[in-house]
């Protein structure tokens, strides 16, 4: 497995699923619940983040599942559950975004790449369920607004600050994604969804036909804009199975050696 990519699946055709480490990517991952979007992101890409790039990575994560991310959430720089904070945390990842730009002016740089990660890690904002985020009983529907058009914000202008977003959601419908947001996702993973209409969110559905997957972990992959879906299956690693991992790591001589434990095993 190479340092330098994600790998994240097989295709059915036995060829390795991969994104480059480099730069952050813009992940959308479309499904319906219990296909597996959210192992997928946690126990896959997020974990295989963490591993690679250790201390040149930070994460804010807002989860309004409350516990789809919450196993590795010591790992998280920023973990928020209260969706009465979705919208500070979103606006706090947009304040990091300028700040860099800033910078970028006063270095004379267009972009951030491998050799700035020690100074600016690479950031993601890892969105779980983002229906959920900005259609919240508890979220107001002006913060709603202001949410949406963060989104536009931070995914058209992201990439060069070497940040990021991973979101997951059943559907990325405008009620929740407005379209130029939702064009900008260069990566993107559909497992099985409810109908056509949330497959043709992401891509053509008769290309992409991902209301006929039947089993969880099942996806179809669309690589940049474009480009042909390639159907594949993940490694399946549940939650319990990644907590297992963990402990196993903590009770070794890891422990007093590199500073390994079940909270922070990578």
């Amino acid at each position: 497995m190479s340092e330098n990519e994600i790998v994240f699946g097989v295709s059915k055709m036995g060829n390795t699923l991969s994104i480059p480490l480099l730069p952050a990517p813009r992940l959308a991952i479309c499904g319906t619940s219990g296909r597996g979007k959210s192992v997928l992101e946690a126990n896959n890409i997020l974990t295989q983040y963490m591993q690679k790039l250790r201390d040149n990575v930070i994460f804010t994560a807002l989860d309004p599942k409350i516990t789809s991310l919450s196993h590795i959430a010591a790992r998280l720089e920023v973990y928020e559950t209260e969706p009465a904070n979705f919208l500070s945390r979103i606006q706090d990842f947009e304040t990091t975004m300028s700040q860099r730009y800033a910078a970028m002016r006063d270095m004379g740089v267009s972009s951030l790449g491998r050799d700035d990660l020690e100074r600016y890690p690479m950031h993601l904002l890892v969105l779980e369920e983002a229906m959920s985020i900005v259609q919240n009983e508890e979220v107001s529907k002006d913060a709603s607004k202001k949410i949406m058009s963060l989104y536009t914000t931070i995914l058209t202008r992201c990439r060069a600050a070497n940040m990021g977003v991973v979101m997951c959601s059943h559907s990325f419908s405008a009620e929740c994604l407005p379209t130029v947001a939702r064009d900008q996702f260069n990566i993107r993973v559909i497992m099985q969804t409810s109908g056509t209409t949330n497959v043709a969110m992401l891509a053509d559905p008769d290309e992409a036909p991902a209301h006929l997957i039947k089993h969880p972990g099942e996806f179809y992959f669309i690589a940049s804009a474009g480009a042909t879906p390639v159907r594949g299956k993940t490694w399946y690693t549940s939650d319990d199975e990644a907590r297992a991992i963990a402990e196993a790591y903590s009770m070794d001589r890891h422990s007093s050696a590199n500073s390994w434990n079940v909270e922070k095993p990578f």
